[in-house]
């Protein structure tokens, strides 16, 4: 009997939605939200500064 390696358990788990942080399907790959796997680490999340606004422009 084999052993299954660490990747394929991630990727069942990550099929029957019961990895420990948020994981998104983008095409045929899967993606874990950085933020949240911080998180699970105990790692504090950098609060990212609010964009500047920029002047509308009109078109010309």
């Amino acid at each position: 009997m084999r052993c299954p390696s660490a990747g394929s358990r991630w990727y069942d788990l990550a099929e029957r939605g019961r990895y420990s942080c948020a994981v998104l399907w983008l095409g045929n790959i899967y993606r874990v939200v950085t933020a949240d796997l911080l998180k699970l680490f105990h790692i504090a999340v950098p609060e990212r500064p609010a964009p500047k606004s920029r002047p509308l422009r009109h078109p010309r």
